[in-house]
């Protein structure tokens, strides 16, 4: 399973990571910024001719996986044009991207070289994680961080023309545009998951409870509290499913 989750590694690197929302724009107006991305992302999986001993497979799959996301990026953009739902079109995308990470997983799993002699490695350097373990926790925090982000903010309902996009932004009036609401959502994530790995799972109740001590008196606005609540149960249905899962 460590092929596949390397692979996802550098699935959710190329795709969430590199991609900036400038570029994620730009690609919908211009041909070149999408095959830019598209170049981007392929090329931690170049890795690919170290990781296996079948070099004509190898191209095979990266040619596969640089074309395959070529043509879903079009028609994602294509679909987004005509009015489809962005969270639709999100999650259509990320399930056609994840279904050719299978693929490729499939084609190259028996080439795949084993990873024992670099386990013997990183114990003669004095650490007792494998390249396994290595892996998974690493898979897990660019989850939790990046790509959550994402989930949640689509995920929440859609607000009306003039209405703070963010359940968690600042006040309305404040002039500062940073958007914390994103920083505390990836910081409760990322503590959710260390208290996770910790065994101390009935201290993940703590970190919310902090939380929304700091919106206590925007929790008497029920629209509000309601989205409030929603974003923060997928985060943590983000952050449980994916320590489940991967680690």
């Amino acid at each position: 399973m460590i092929f596949l989750k390397l692979l996802l590694v550098f699935h959710v690197l190329g795709d969430f990571y590199t991609q900036t929302r400038r570029v994620n724009e730009l690609k919908k107006q211009k041909l070149g910024f999408l095959f830019l991305h598209v170049l981007i992302y392929t090329l931690p999986f170049v890795l690919l001719f170290w990781l296996s001993d079948n070099l004509l497979m190898s191209v095979v799959v990266l040619a596969l996986i640089s074309g395959s996301h070529i043509l879903i990026d079009i028609l994602k953009i294509a679909f987004e044009k005509k009015g489809v739902d962005k969270r639709v079109a999100f999650l259509v995308d990320q399930i056609l991207h994840l279904a050719i990470i299978f693929v490729s997983f499939y084609l190259l799993r028996e080439s795949f070289i084993a990873v024992s002699g670099i386990d013997s490695q990183i114990q003669s350097w004095g650490f007792s994680l494998g390249v396994v373990r290595i892996v998974s926790i690493l898979l897990v925090f660019l989850i939790v961080i990046k790509p959550a982000s994402m989930i949640v903010e689509l995920m929440l309902p859609m607000q009306k023309s003039g209405e703070d996009t963010n359940p968690y932004a600042m006040e309305s009036g404040s002039k500062d545009e940073t958007n914390y609401g994103e920083y505390i959502g990836i910081l409760e994530r990322i503590v959710i998951v260390i208290l996770g790995m910790l065994n101390l799972w009935s201290s993940i109740a703590l970190v919310i409870t902090a939380k929304s001590i700091a919106r206590f008196k925007q929790l008497e606005d029920k629209q509000f509290a309601q989205k409030y609540l929603i974003g923060t149960l997928l985060s943590v249905i983000i952050s449980l499913m994916t320590l489940l899962i991967f680690l």
